[in-house]
């Protein structure tokens, strides 16, 4: 992990979500929701959400105000009747020249789902919440500190188990800003 450590700290600096190196899911708790397909438009970014692989996966592709993109492999799964997306960076040959290809990690960033229907709303699991819990119970969660940004370690069951146990935790989960609408 240590030789990971300055480029780690670059990408966690870029964002305040929260990152795991391992898949917050098992391949039976994907699930596929329709209702999610589509153009969707927050305050700042437009998102085209579309099937991808073998029928139960999502093709994203995140556009911001600056006309710059990138393109995520999602998956919505479900866990002890809860529903995550899950949302995985995908290389494309636009991004960058081979050798840099080779010096990138991809990780995955998750969140809650806390509704479908009319519009996609997400809750993400909370950093100055997650940061506060793990420094005060550093083995809830296998995790890396990189500076003063986290990374979680965590195998995936134990990822699991450590979100169903703050799914309702008061303050763990933040509400995404904005709200989602249909394009046209």
């Amino acid at each position: 992990m240590t030789k990971w450590k300055p480029f780690l700290a670059l990408v966690l600096l870029l964002t305040s979500c929260i990152h795991s190196l391992h898949a917050p899911y098992r391949p039976e708790d994907v699930v596929f929701e329709p209702a999610l397909l589509g153009e969707w438009i927050n305050e700042s970014d437009t998102w085209t959400i579309s099937r991808a692989g073998n029928g139960k996966s999502y093709r994203v592709v995140l556009a911001d105000k600056n006309g710059r993109t990138g393109v995520f492999l999602g998956h919505l799964f479900e866990i002890g009747g809860h529903r995550f997306v899950d949302l995985y960076p995908v290389q494309t040959e636009q991004h960058s020249a081979e050798f840099h290809r080779d010096h990138a990690i991809a990780m995955h960033t998750f969140y809650l789902l806390t509704r479908t229907e009319p519009s996609p709303r997400l809750a993400f699991l909370d950093d100055q919440w997650l940061t506060s819990y793990l420094k005060e119970n550093p083995n809830a969660l296998r995790h890396e500190w990189i500076g003063k940004e986290l990374l979680i370690t965590a195998p995936t069951a134990e990822l699991q188990a450590f979100l169903l146990r703050h799914v309702s935790t008061k303050g763990a989960f933040a509400p995404t800003p904005g709200e989602w609408r249909r394009a046209g």
